[in-house]
Order: structure tokens, then C-alpha cells, then sequence
């Protein structure tokens, strides 16, 4: 009976804790997982061929133009590191999409939006 009873508990231990996980693979505030999001939505609309690359280059300057206003947290917060690397990925992808107009290199796009979504947690392409 006993054992039945610290199985129980066990599982039910383990049954909350993944209850609480996200989706992403660093925990940030929703404001940065939105703000990654949206980049991910410009690239998608990019990479299915519903917006051009100069299209694409001026909503993420309006995208990056934006990065200022998303809330700051100190280095002991828990959404530190998620938020850092959600705003240092699209600073990249800005930064590379200057690169691809002169190039021309989809793939190299592809795989930079790739490493968001992982970030993110959202399904590679």
C-alpha cells in the first residue's frame, strides 16, 4: 500500500511539472515570443513566395526598428537568456537579410529562420 501511495505521488509530481513546461526551449516573456513569432511569420510569408525579399527586408526593418521597446530584465531573471537570444536571432536575420539581396541566398535564410523556430519551439522547415 505503501509503495502504491509514493507511486502515486510520484506521478502526480511528474504529471504537474510537465504541465507547467513551455513550448519554447528557453523560457521568455510573451512579449519576445511574439516578437519572434512575427519574424517567423515574415520569413514563412518570404520563403512560400507571398512577399519579395525587398519586401521582407523592410518589414524587418520595422521589425528590428521595434526591438527597443520590448521589456528589459535583469541577469537573474528566469526570461534573461530566452530573451536575449529571440532578440540576437532577429538582429542576425536582419542583419543577414542585408546580405541576401546582394547574394541572393535563400538557404542561408531558411536555416537562420530554422534557428529561431528552435528557439521558439515552433517546427523547423
Amino acid at each position: 500500500m505503501k509503495k502504491l501511495i509514493v507511486v502515486l505521488i510520484v506521478a502526480a509530481l511528474l504529471i504537474s511539472s510537465l504541465a507547467g513546461c513551455s513550448s519554447t526551449k528557453f523560457k521568455m516573456d510573451s512579449q519576445h515570443l511574439k516578437y519572434g513569432e512575427k519574424a517567423l511569420e515574415y520569413l514563412d510569408s518570404f520563403l512560400d513566395f507571398d512577399i519579395s525579399l525587398s519586401e521582407l527586408d523592410e518589414k524587418f526593418d520595422s521589425l528590428y526598428s521595434a526591438i527597443d521597446s520590448l521589456p528589459s530584465v535583469s541577469k537573474d531573471d528566469e526570461c534573461y537568456y530566452g530573451n536575449y537570444f529571440v532578440e540576437s536571432k532577429v538582429t542576425n536575420l536582419h542583419f543577414h537579410l542585408s546580405l541576401a539581396s546582394y547574394k541572393n541566398n535563400s538557404s542561408e535564410i531558411l536555416q537562420r529562420r530554422n534557428d529561431l523556430a528552435e528557439i521558439l519551439g515552433k517546427p523547423a522547415r
